[in-house]
């Protein structure tokens, strides 16, 4: 007897694909003789995770999935459900309460990067790694990882791939979705090892330059230091080379990553001819820029203090459009000025391209906002009957496609504020602190301008929320939308 919708299918298979990566903190375990307990502990979370899925499986129907609805719903769940199971070494391992586990699984597949554990570099080597992995993996995306490894009907895996969000127009390098999807996970991988050997060569550790390679291209943020990047700055290390080499690759995960697929095949023109690679760059420029002018009272005039403001700067910048999150700074530390506050705030909403890891609402769509604005701006100085097309990079951008952007925005900027609300009669935060809260796990960020510690306190109905919000965020909202709505 079938309990369960269709879709829950493909959700139980991929609960059980991920099972198998506990493989790999228990291969950890076993090297760095974490004991027993914890060896006993991943066994169980693989048996548990893996049960879970089978039981999704064979409890769901066997019809197709036709309907776009049901291809978000399918999207939705199974970003809750992946989440769920995430959580459970957590709990198993370090003994965190249910809702602690979720939140930081929540918080590593959408790449946000809030965290609420403290004692970081206390923890076993085969639990932090878990956190790493589950970021990279949601970093391009479960579904598309999950679609890699799977056989179907294209025009159904299309659809999964398109509503996970991220894209715009669901854009291909090939025809056919599974090169297009192995051409993404190549480029990704690639990234991640050349990172990795860049930063070993800065003096990290085999470890953390995994560790760090899983997050940075993901944009995920997370680290095994409770310091951040900023553990890296004493003597063992070249720690300007490392944060340099952060900002490179946290960059790189900002951009569109067919974008970079298109370079390997035709070039660096190809950069140069993007409007919203053009645009992100121009960001980060004009942005530091602002800062450095606005926070200038906080050096003195020597080359030292100026090239330290001016990497600080340039780290924090590209960590919060990127929705990367590391820190070197923390963001309300009186070392950054108002205007500096204001403007991360601002970085926070706009994110990095689409078609990348990152969070945020996407410089494409901030552009094709822009244009709209302007089109109906100019329309007051034509005849009623004169057609003036939004256009991007000499295409024609569907007005379906703008009011998809419109109704993004406006969900966006709703949850946001309705959450602040909630915030701020639930908690003693100020207005300031909670919507810089809401938007860092709306956006998939990870900074927000107030402490870990503070956010470990919070009540749970909050730290709830800031999971609803994380979701929603990474799925782009419509997936959530639609799973919440009425209508079946």
């Amino acid at each position: 007897m079938y309990f369960l919708p269709n879709y829950y299918r493909d959700i139980g298979k991929l609960v059980m694909v991920l099972s198998l990566f506990i493989i790999v903190p228990l291969i950890i375990s076993i090297v760095g003789n974490e004991g027993i307990l914890i060896l006993k502990e991943y066994i169980l979370s693989f048996i548990f995770i893996f049960c879970f899925g089978v039981l999704l499986f064979i409890l769901a129907k066997k019809e197709q999935v036709k309907l776009p609805a049901k291809g978000l719903k399918t999207v939705g769940l199974s970003w809750i459900m992946v989440s769920i199971a995430g959580a459970i070494p957590f709990i198993f391992v370090l003994k965190k309460t249910w809702y602690d586990a979720l939140f930081e699984s929540i918080s590593g597949f959408t790449t946000t990067g809030i965290t609420v554990f403290l004692g970081l570099d206390q923890m076993p080597a085969s639990i932090i790694m878990w956190r790493g992995m589950i970021q990279w993996l949601g970093g391009l995306g479960i579904l598309t990882f999950f679609l890699l490894l799977s056989i179907g009907k294209t025009g159904e895996n299309w659809q999964l791939f398109s509503a996970e969000g991220h894209k715009i127009n669901a854009s291909r390098a090939y025809p056919n979705i599974f090169k297009t999807i192995r051409s993404l996970w190549l480029i990704y991988t690639v990234l991640t090892f050349l990172e990795m050997s860049v930063l070993k060569m800065f003096g990290m550790s085999f470890f953390d330059a995994i560790l760090h390679s899983f997050t940075t291209l993901s944009t995920g943020g997370f680290s095994n230091h409770d310091l951040s990047i900023a553990y890296f700055r004493n003597g063992a290390y070249n720690f300007r080379g490392i944060e340099y080499t952060l900002v490179l690759f946290m960059f790189l995960g900002g951009c569109n990553f067919l974008l970079h697929f298109r370079v390997a095949k035709e070039g660096f023109k190809v950069y140069r001819e993007s409007r919203e690679f053009k645009t992100y760059l121009g960001i980060v420029i004009t942005t530091v820029i602002i800062i450095l002018v606005g926070g200038s009272e906080h050096f003195i005039f020597s080359f030292n203090e100026i090239e330290a403001f001016f990497r600080n700067t340039l780290f924090q910048v590209v960590s919060v459009l990127t929705t990367t999150g590391f820190g070197t700074v923390d963001l309300f530390d009186v070392y950054f000025s108002e205007v500096a506050r204001l403007v991360f705030l601002i970085l926070m909403f706009i994110g990095g391209c689409v078609g990348s890891t990152s969070g945020g609402f996407k410089v494409m769509r901030m552009i094709l906002l822009k244009k709209s604005l302007n089109v109906e701006v100019r329309k007051n100085f034509y005849s009623e009957k004169a057609s003036l097309p939004v256009s991007l990079e000499k295409k024609v951008v569907p007005r379906t496609e703008l009011l998809r952007v419109a109704n993004m925005v406006f969900a966006w900027i709703t949850l946001i504020f309705l959450g602040s609300l909630w915030i701020l009669l639930r908690t003693d935060l100020t207005g300031y602190q909670a919507i810089s809260g809401m938007t860092s796990a709306v956006s998939n960020i990870g900074p927000f301008f107030f402490s870990v510690d503070k956010m470990i306190s919070l009540p749970i109905d909050i730290k709830m929320l800031f999971g609803i919000g994380m979701l929603a965020g990474r799925l782009e909202m419509f997936p959530m939308l639609i799973l919440f709505s009425r209508k079946r």
